[in-house]
């Protein structure tokens, strides 16, 4: 009987030492977890501010393109 209890009482610290070793790794995955969803936010933004130039830019390229066809009218005036 003792040494059924002995071996129970081992056994109930060793499965302790597997969940906090678990729990410790659950916290550093969550960690990393935090740390990637930034960089997605941070990557959204980015391809916001980009995706605002490339239109800006197309804008002016419709601009200019508008412009040069007024010149190209008076190329032969």
């Amino acid at each position: 009987m003792k040494k059924k209890f002995a071996a129970l009482t081992s056994d109930i610290a060793t499965q302790r030492e597997e969940i906090k070793g678990l729990q410790e790794k659950e916290k550093e995955l969550y960690e990393l977890i935090k740390g990637l969803e930034k960089d997605i936010q941070g990557h959204r933004k980015e391809i916001r501010e980009r995706e605002e130039t490339i239109g800006d830019k197309e804008r002016r390229i419709y601009d200019l393109r508008k412009k040069n066809q007024e010149l190209e009218k008076f190329k032969f005036v």
